[in-house]
């Protein structure tokens, strides 16, 4: 029953029973009946009534009546209420008496609108915006929290990418060490068949091979056998032993020597592939990192936008009507209830229901706008809170897909041992598929929900530790190591572990990120691009190898990790140095060296096109040293403004960069 039509039938209701005229006659314009009852069977039924509606409680907001059929319709307690007032009316109506009770009752319906029904009121009110506050709470908290998994899945979609361009890096290594390998071979048999060739032999001339005949008649024989060693000696020192002995041993020792590059190349590929298979168990675990990432931030953002969905129903029920968080609904109780306690308390001192009263008693729209917005108060939606959580970079619940670095690679899948460095291909603008219903997986390589297990208190770990049991794993197709262990920091393995300030993926040093992966100070003589002057003078600094063609103390010299040099500018203003770092690099410090005060300030700038400059941080070395911590990528840097503490000019002993281009 509307509101506004149940109040008319109270209205009536109690004009049509209780008001009687001087004249004995109804003022509904009827006789009135003559067979009272008696007065005692009207106080035990007034008491009856007055218990079972001026005393009992409130209905609950979400307690359904039960129609005739049945069915569960929401019906909203203030309504009941007022609806349990009718019926009291309508008894007093059928006894068509004036009673003494009469005014009891309505007494009692006064004090239940003051003391129950504005109270519900308001605290309906209350508890709505409680909901509205807490709601918003709760997705400002699920807001913050996806974009906070976002960046971790961002880092280990990166570090994914990093792995599998070192793997695919070392493949081609590995490829090319075996291709060498090869080679080696051959090169190696083909020298060694020469050693085949010995031992040599020589054969004896046929003219050598006849028999010796003397003639003792003739003497001892003497001069024939002096003849025949002539003959031999002659040969014999005719035979190319010596070059053939030199052709051997020149032979022999290109054999070792092939011999010798083949076996080191087999070691050097067999260390190759040793470090293409540490890589690639890298990998496995990054991947598995990579999608435990993903997942949980999927997890997050289900749960924000289930929070999101929470809350426009919120305001759908609030803007609406027939609900327990209707403000409509519940300004027409208010004002409905406001207008009856009016009447009845007139009607208490002796009016008469009639329009007269109806009007006396009904505020203008204005009026009680005000006065519900001042008694129970206005609710505050939180709309700029909300508008703020649900912007693009917070994430609108709108999305279908998600991009993380926007790299995706495609890598063999199966052993290791056929991988080619071909088969690892990259593609950019990468957008992973993300369903928003919490029933579903959020990204297709995800558990849902329902099926998320937990690591539990067995999960083998190896040498390492496991996790709580109760760690939830997120991925489809159970538990991983990357869930449920904590991580062994391995320097070099593209995952910043705890203990480092970076990990490039590899276990070099001079390349921003050091073998024990701590952040290195850098030098390069091809970063300096030149400066404002550069000196000939010799009262400071040492000869220098760097600057060949150049002054004496040219700017290279800042850059050529001798403190004995110096770059000298050759004025007291207007001094600047400017370097390229040749690429665009992360650079997270600046260090420079000086003496004697000839830097007292400077500032540093930099620069991603050359031409257009920002500063950094001003430079104010102590005890001739300064280091500046900054965190910019760009190309281009500089020193501009160099002022001395004194009356010598401006310079610079040395200047490092300490750059990270890889977390």
């Amino acid at each position: 029953m509307a509101l506004t039509t149940l109040l008319a039938c109270v209205i009536f209701t109690v004009a049509a029973s209780a008001s009687v005229g001087g004249d004995d006659t109804c003022e509904s314009g009827h006789a009135c009946e003559t067979d009272t009852p008696k007065q005692e069977d009207i106080s035990v039924l007034f008491q009856s009534k007055n218990a079972q509606v001026l005393t009992a409680s409130m209905p609950s907001n979400d307690a359904p009546i039960i129609t005739a059929d049945q069915t569960k319709v929401f019906v909203r307690p203030i309504v009941q209420k007022l609806a349990e007032m009718n019926a009291t009316m309508t008894t007093l109506k059928a006894l068509s008496v004036a009673t003494p009770e009469v005014n009891i009752v309505v007494n009692g319906m006064i004090n239940s609108i003051n003391t129950n029904i504005k109270p519900h009121i308001v605290t309906d009110h209350t508890d709505t915006q409680t909901l509205v506050d807490t709601t918003i709470s709760t997705l400002s908290t699920r807001t913050s929290g996806a974009v906070e998994k976002k960046k971790v899945a961002v880092a280990a979609d990166q570090a994914l990418g990093q792995c599998y361009a070192e793997q695919r890096r070392l493949l081609v290594l590995n490829e090319t060490c075996k291709s060498e390998e090869a080679t080696l071979k051959g090169e190696k048999e083909i020298k060694c068949t020469h050693i085949n060739l010995y031992p040599k032999t020589y054969p004896l001339p046929d003219d050598l091979k006849k028999d010796l005949t003397c003639n003792f008649s003739n003497g001892d024989c003497e001069d024939v056998r002096g003849a025949r060693k002539n003959e031999h000696d002659t040969w014999l020192n005719g035979l190319s032993i010596v070059a053939d002995k030199a052709s051997y041993d020149s032979a022999h020792a290109a054999c070792v020597a092939a011999t010798l590059r083949w076996t080191n190349k087999i070691a050097s590929c067999e260390t190759m592939w040793s470090n293409v298979q540490n890589k690639h168990a890298h990998c496995l675990y990054a991947l598995k990192a990579q999608q435990l990432a993903i997942c949980m931030f999927g997890d997050n953002l289900q749960s924000k936008c289930e929070t999101k969905s929470n809350y426009d129903t919120l305001i759908s029920d609030i803007d609406g009507t027939g609900n327990s968080d209707s403000t409509g609904d519940r300004a027409s109780e208010w004002i409905a209830v406001n207008q009856l306690e009016c009447m009845l308390t007139k009607f208490v001192g002796g009016a008469i229901f009639d329009n007269a009263m109806i009007a006396d008693c009904t505020k203008n729209e204005g009026d009680a706008k005000a006065d519900f917005e001042e008694h129970v108060g206005i609710l505050d939606k939180k709309t700029v809170e909300y508008e703020s959580l649900i912007t693009e970079a917070n994430f609108n619940c709108a999305e279908t897909a998600i991009t993380f670095t926007g790299d995706r690679w495609s890598v063999p899948q199966d052993v290791l041992k056929t991988h080619v460095s071909s088969a690892y291909t990259m593609v950019t603008g990468y957008e992973y598929a993300f369903d928003s219903d919490s029933d579903k997986a959020p990204f297709d390589f995800c558990a849902s929900k329902t099926a998320h297990t937990t690591c539990g208190a067995n999960f083998a770990c190896g040498s390492g530790s496991r996790k709580p049991a109760e760690t939830t794993c997120y991925v489809d197709g159970g538990c991983t190591a990357a869930a449920c262990c904590v991580k062994v920091a391995v320097c070099g393995d593209h995952v910043l572990d705890a203990n480092e300030e970076c990990d490039d993926g590899n276990d070099g040093a001079g390349d921003g990120c050091s073998a024990t992966c701590t952040k290195e100070w850098m030098q390069d003589l091809e970063w300096v691009k030149g400066a404002s002057s550069e000196t000939t003078t010799e009262h400071s600094g040492a000869l220098s190898t760097v600057c060949s063609g150049r002054p004496r103390n040219c700017a290279r010299n800042v850059m050529d990790d001798d403190q004995a040099t110096v770059w000298h500018c050759n004025s007291l203003v207007g001094c600047s140095i400017e370097f390229d770092l040749q690429t665009a690099r992360h650079v997270t410090g600046f260090d420079l060296l000086t003496w004697g005060g000839r830097v007292a300030t400077a500032l540093l700038q930099w620069s991603s096109d050359g031409s257009t400059w920002a500063t950094s941080s001003n430079v104010s070395p102590v005890g001739d040293t300064a280091r500046v911590m900054v965190d910019t990528t760009a190309r281009f840097w500089r020193l501009r403004d160099i002022a001395s503490s004194n009356t010598g000019w401006p310079g610079l002993k040395e200047v490092k960069f300490r750059i990270i281009d890889a977390a």
